[in-house]
């Protein structure tokens, strides 16, 4: 298939956009085959979102993964319930 008369980001976004129903094992399988410490390395994260990487969509994986990646974690240091007491009116 050919994505010429898409837009920049479309065509940057393809790979995943045609991936869109594979999964985490699918993908990393294909890209990385039994290279078994790569795949830990990069699903590393993988437990905060999904517990089997045979079920998780990579589209899902790799659009969290990146928002880590490029904005890094935020945690509530006070916990949820003091956080929602202290930003209430």
């Amino acid at each position: 298939m050919v994505v010429e008369p898409c837009p920049e980001a479309v065509r940057r976004l393809w790979p995943l956009i045609r991936e869109g129903r594979a999964t985490v094992s699918e993908v990393f399988d294909e890209l990385f085959g039994a290279d078994e410490a790569v795949k830990l390395a990069l699903g590393a994260n993988l437990g905060y979102w999904h517990d089997t990487p045979d079920q998780m969509l990579f589209l899902r994986y790799a659009v969290a993964q990146a928002s880590y990646l490029i904005g890094g974690g935020i945690m509530c240091a006070a916990g949820a319930s003091r956080s929602a007491t202290v930003s209430s009116p």
